[in-house]
């Protein structure tokens, strides 16, 4: 990946800025105390005296250069933050290079009016279906590309905060104290194991900068409909030029809109650095959420129930020192600790607790050569949980590599593969290949094929109930990929577009089997999926912008120990889904507004044998806020602005019109 090059013109105080694929970059702004100038369509930018500039564009970070009127210079600028990926490869790559489908999610698309949570951030992915069964803190699923809601891998600071085995809750993931999020589309077991058959999340919690003088910090409280309450106050600093930190604690809390619907969630963020030297630092970050979820069961029609409950408590620590020994070599050494609770309580019977979690240690290696680099390293993980009242566990081991190669900054290989051990399923081989084109027209044509691999769930090889019993003999299920991509710039980037094609052939799914009693799992479904996203954005003004997206999805069942099933799509995956939006930011106001909408698809209820269709929905909301003084901000946000009624999850009544108000102090 080339850096954004500046270069300052001998004799007069004349640069040009480009962007990492060497083209002019036309709106950036340079500022020379009070004189302000912007580059033309081909970089350029005069000023009138030699000075201390600052070097600003969005989708750039921000650089500080001395303009000097003796030498050429040339200065490297790093790529701002959404224009670089490093879970695609283990390393900062640009994304139009990564031969992956990503999406890069910043502070700015954390900060109020918007939504603070993760998965209102993902419903705007393209090729993601998310599906919440009822309302704030219900259960929530995401499917990547028509993969199980297992097969996704989510980490935290390169710790993977999944059970073994891939479950998740995504109700309980909120956006506070996160600095960034990066979404890959496609397996990724190739550098991350037994998991991420799918595709990837990854959270990095936010940090603080140790050249800080004086502490930074913000405090945000909003409240809207169904009693909903929100808190959050962060605070990031550092010292001696040494040491930084960031603290964030976050409550929200809701009524909800039937009886026995309420929740609450209360969730902390630290993450402290310490630089030893310019080559050595140490990192660790730690984050913790409590949870209380009423469970009123299906309210589609309107029967609830008033006793069930859950109590749900996740921990998450990420410790790693990062070292560079030269120019070409660095290294990272990482330990990693998750643990989950989730005691759930029906008012009848004792409470059902589940109890897993998972300690790891691994080392990666980085070399950087002419051509790019080459990532290589060993991990080690400790599965373990409580298991039908018996404590279980499963070793894993792994090795990989995955090589980057640019030739001629045209064209962009990468590949790799991981070797996995396991002291339950054995050893799997994960591959993974791609090639990106850069065209003559700054097109980029991307090609990619992968293996990926799910582990089985520890309950699935070990549960020990009266009515069905775990299988230790379980094989991983199986992912087989291909994907086709185009992406585009045009008019000066003022629109962008972007198209991907994929197939994906699923084998060894895993099923339960009553055919004998007691039931356990077996390795009997197969399945495929096949798809088409879109997306793109115009900026239509300085202050507009107009983005969507669109994708058409494809699933059959070609295997399976029921009969009827085969033939049949895949449930809680639309045929046809798609966004877009509005947003203005005229001077000091920012309004967005815009809509989502899914199309009918295969679901179930459960009491029925067959499956059902779930009918469409659309979604249609609406924010706004107001720079009042440099410090005050206050904001609004509505939801279902068309109060339409739906569900997406059959049975389960998703929230009617909502809206809150707030504040948002920043110091």
């Amino acid at each position: 990946m080339n850096p954004i090059v500046f270069i300052l013109l001998s004799f007069q105080v004349r640069g040009v800025v480009y962007d990492p694929s060497g083209r002019p970059v036309e709106g950036a702004q340079v500022a020379c105390g009070s004189e302000m100038k912007t580059t033309d369509s081909q970089g350029v930018f005069e000023m009138a005296t030699a000075c201390e500039a600052t070097i600003s564009k969005p989708d750039f970070a921000t650089a500080r250069v001395s303009l000097s009127e003796t030498n050429q210079i040339t200065l490297r600028l790093a790529p701002a933050s959404q224009q670089v990926v490093v879970t695609a490869t283990g390393t900062p790559v640009a994304l139009e290079e990564a031969g992956v489908a990503a999406d890069v999610f910043t502070v700015r698309d954390f900060t109020p009016p918007r939504v603070p949570f993760v998965q209102d951030l993902l419903r705007d992915v393209q090729g993601i279906d998310v599906v919440q069964s009822g309302q704030n803190g219900a259960v929530t699923s995401v499917f990547v590309r028509g993969g199980d809601s297992t097969s996704a891998l989510v980490l935290l600071d390169g710790v993977p905060i999944t059970d073994p085995g891939g479950q998740i809750d995504f109700a309980h993931l909120t956006s506070a104290g996160l600095e960034r999020i990066e979404v890959i589309r496609g397996p990724e077991s190739a550098l991350y194991g037994a998991e991420g058959a799918s595709g990837v999340i990854q959270m990095f919690t936010r940090r603080g900068d140790p050249e800080a003088t004086m502490p930074r910090g913000e405090l945000v409280y909003d409240r809207g409909s169904f009693s909903t309450d929100h808190w959050s106050a962060a605070l990031n600093g550092g010292l001696a030029k040494r040491f930084d930190y960031a603290v964030t604690t976050d409550q929200f809390r809701s009524t909800g809109e039937f009886p026995n619907d309420a929740y609450r969630i209360t969730t902390g963020t630290a993450n402290i650095g310490y630089r030893f030297s310019e080559n050595t630092q140490l990192r660790g970050s730690y984050r913790e959420f409590d949870s209380y979820t009423g469970d009123p069961g299906q309210t589609g029609d309107q029967s609830f129930d008033l006793l069930a409950h859950s109590l749900d408590r996740d921990s998450v620590l990420s410790v790693h020192l990062d070292n560079t020994l030269s120019a070409h070599f660095s290294q990272r050494f990482l330990y990693g600790y998750h643990r989950y609770r989730d005691a759930y309580y029906d008012g009848f019977d004792p409470a059902s607790i589940s109890l897993t979690g998972r300690n790891l240690g691994s080392y990666q290696g980085t070399f950087t050569h002419s051509g790019g680099a080459l990532v290589f390293g060993y991990e080690f993980q400790h599965q373990s949980g409580l298991i039908s009242g018996v404590d279980q566990s499963r070793d894993n081991n792994g090795v990989y590599f995955y090589e980057q190669y640019s030739i001629g900054r045209r064209i962009f290989l990468s590949g790799g593969a991981r070797l996995e051990h396991s002291t339950v399923f054995g050893t799997q081989f994960s591959p993974r290949g791609a090639a990106t084109f850069r065209l003559p027209t700054e097109t980029y044509l991307r090609l990619s094929a992968a293996r990926g691999v799910q582990e089985p769930s520890l309950f699935e090889n070990f549960a020990r109930e009266a009515y069905f019993v775990g299988n230790p003999n379980l094989k991983p299920e199986k992912t087989i990929s291909y994907e086709a991509g185009l992406f585009r710039e045009f008019l000066s980037r003022r629109v962008r577009a972007e198209g991907s094609f994929f197939r994906n052939s699923f084998r060894d799914l895993i099923q339960f089997d009553f055919s004998n009693f007691p039931g356990t799992w077996s390795n009997v479904q197969a399945a495929w999926a096949r798809g088409l996203e879109l997306s793109g954005s115009v900026r239509l003004f300085r202050f507009a912008t107009v983005r969507g997206g669109y994708t058409r999805l494809y699933t059959r069942i070609t295997q399976s120990n029921s009969p009827a099933q085969i033939g049949t799509q895949l449930l809680r995956r639309p045929l046809n889904s798609g966004s877009i939006s509005l947003e203005l930011a005229p001077r000091r106001w920012t309004f967005a507004m815009g809509g989502r909408f899914v199309g009918e698809r295969a679901d179930s209820d459960f009491l029925q044998p067959n499956a059902l269709r779930n009918p469409a929905y659309n979604y249609v909301f609406l924010n706004g806020s107001w720079q009042a003084t440099r410090h005050v901000s206050p904001f609004f946000r509505i939801g279902n602005l068309l109060d339409e009624r739906y569900q997406e999850a059959l049975g389960y009544a998703a929230l009617s019109r909502n809206a809150s108000g707030g504040l948002r102090l920043t110091f």
